[in-house]
């Protein structure tokens, strides 16, 4: 994956909702930030994007047109936004390969502190204290917002 300097931070979301990733883009594009969104509604879909799966099967299998097509090619994303609404396994794909093989990439999720232990997660606390930043309550659009620009400015 090569990131050049003029390319904007990628921002990766994970969530069922079609009409969060939209309302994310509109208040970051008036907010000014010059990011890029990808946004899966499966945590499998994700995966096949992250892992260069779907790069790989859009030029072999289809090198004049693709439904992928709409996805920008794989790069690393700056933050990844993952809603713990997905049953644990399938959720724990998407965080797991961040974790592993994209560690720079500041993962925030849309639970609180409380709901992410009433889930019921076997990871240890330094794994969540380093890679997940919790939201101080129930997730609404600013406050994703706000963790957002947060983020792309640090």
């Amino acid at each position: 994956m090569k990131l050049y300097p003029l390319d904007p931070p990628l921002l990766l979301i994970v969530d069922s909702a079609p009409t969060f990733p939209l309302i994310v883009s509109v208040i970051l594009r008036r907010a000014g930030c010059p990011v890029e969104v990808v946004a899966f509604q499966t945590p499998e879909l994700a995966i096949f994007w992250l892992s260069g799966t779907m790069d790989e099967k859009k030029a072999t299998k289809y090198p004049l047109g693709s439904p992928w097509d709409a996805y920008p090619p794989l790069r690393r994303p700056a933050i990844a936004i993952v809603s713990l609404h997905f049953p644990p396994d399938e959720r724990d794909l998407v965080m797991d390969w961040l974790y592993v093989h994209s560690r720079r990439t500041k993962i925030i999720t849309t639970a609180t502190e409380e709901e992410m232990q009433a889930v019921g997660d076997d990871r240890d606390e330094l794994y969540w204290r380093c890679v997940v930043a919790h939201l101080p309550r129930p997730a609404r659009d600013t406050d994703v917002i706000t963790h957002v620009t947060a983020a792309l400015a640090s």
